[in-house]
């Protein structure tokens, strides 16, 4: 198991999070699921984060090299950006759709008058 997975879990938990909405982030996170709890379950038994290397019994880290840096905000699909390059699709298919009418309605212009011309 990892000390990362337990402190970082630890650290939420510090900052409020319960320790299920935690163990939930560290696997939408692409964390092990099956880890990700046997953590949780660490640190939700009697006096297993006082266990954990490195913790002091005041909950906090004994050295400063050993704390994680924040977890990064995940990536959030946008559906309306999705939609606006899809639409400009579209668009460039409509301008080019309206030029060939054009240019078919000024040919059959052109041949009209060229046979009234004879």
């Amino acid at each position: 198991m990892s000390e990362e997975l337990i402190a970082g879990l630890k650290n939420a938990m510090e900052r409020g999070q319960q320790l299920e909405q935690a163990e939930q982030s560290f696997i939408s996170a692409g964390y092990n699921p099956e880890e990700v709890r046997a953590a949780g379950d660490i640190l939700s038994s009697s006096g297993g984060a006082t266990r954990i290397v490195g913790w002091n019994e005041n909950g906090g880290l004994n050295n400063k090299k050993h704390e994680l840096p924040d977890m990064p905000k995940p990536m959030v699909r946008r559906p309306e950006a999705e939609g606006r390059r899809e639409a400009g699709g579209h668009r460039g298919l409509l301008i080019i759709g309206l030029i060939a009418a054009l240019l078919i309605f000024l040919g059959a212009i052109g041949y009209l008058i060229w046979v009234l011309m004879q």
